[in-house]
């Protein structure tokens, strides 16, 4: 089935708190691990361009679906998906696999999933990449759009997961790459935590969640393991993003942050671009 659809990649699974995690262990076990996750409302299949681009230059590469999104388990009810329980899970995941080496890469929530495990994993993971995310504070405004996504998310009737992507991409997605996305997300309970997740973003400065994130941060502020932005130009969602990692994060000073040309989904706009900074990323580390 996966060949059809562009999904050319074995799936394996991982029981982490009795719960099924799907992932990709594509390439090299002899290299540098890329650690890649998706954000919202994603799943693998968005890096289907970049594995191979990866794995041809000789890298192992690992991508796990979250909790509640792609071939992973669901969850029961919208109030288990947490914040905290998904990282737990992302954690768990890096130490049973035993990787190392790893080079992390996350997008909208999965680059705040990829700050926050390097900053908890600094002897296992060489350097982070980040694009269009990061973990939400009271520093940074939060920009109408988001607030409207949070909305659209919490009470539309319909939510078109293929289609939610396609908007957030700076060109229109054919429509089965669109059918593709949504295959995970057919019934409306596997569609809750595409719900939930945008709920995470603090509302207010007495939002309880942003207590958690500024303990995060006072971490990254001391953080000195590598990380390189590559947000793009186009993304309404995070625009100041890049920003505020770099002033805030001592591992950014020195690296080659760049601007994608793009939206919210980088890796539909521009993956083999995306896939050869990565490369040069890793490379700029090995020296």
């Amino acid at each position: 089935m996966e060949g059809i659809f562009e999904y050319p990649f074995l799936s394996r699974y991982i029981e982490i708190d009795g719960l099924r995690v799907h992932y990709l262990d594509e390439g090299s076990r002899e290299n540098v691990t890329f650690l890649l996750l998706h954000g919202l409302p994603a799943w693998s299949y968005m890096y289907r361009k970049i594995i191979p681009i990866l794995t041809a230059k000789g890298y192992r590469v690992v991508c796990p679906d979250l909790i509640g999104f792609g071939k992973s388990d669901q969850l029961e009810k919208a109030s288990d998906y947490t914040y905290n329980r998904q990282f737990s899970i992302l954690n768990s995941f890096l130490k049973k696999l035993n990787l190392d080496s790893i080079i992390i890469y996350g997008q909208d929530w999965g680059a705040g999933f990829a700050l926050h495990l390097t900053v908890e994993n600094q002897n296992q993971i060489l350097g982070c990449a980040a694009s269009n995310g990061l973990l939400p504070t009271n520093q940074l405004k939060i920009p109408p759009r988001l607030k409207i996504w949070q909305w659209f998310a919490k009470y539309s009737p319909y939510i078109p997961v293929g289609q939610i992507v396609s908007w957030g991409c700076s060109h229109t997605l054919p429509l089965k790459v669109k059918r593709n996305y949504s295959r995970p997300f057919q019934k409306p309970r596997t569609k809750i935590p595409v719900r939930v997740l945008p709920q995470w973003i603090p509302k207010s400065k007495d939002d309880p969640i942003i207590q958690d994130h500024i303990g995060i941060w006072q971490k990254l502020e001391q953080m000195h393991t590598p990380v390189l932005c590559l947000f793009s130009d186009k993304d309404k969602f995070t625009s100041g993003g890049a920003e505020h990692l770099i002033a805030k994060i001592p591992g950014c000073q020195n690296q080659a942050h760049q601007k994608l040309r793009g939206g919210h989904f980088i890796q539909e706009d521009a993956g083999e671009e995306l896939a050869n900074l990565l490369i040069n990323f890793a490379n700029s580390l090995n020296k």
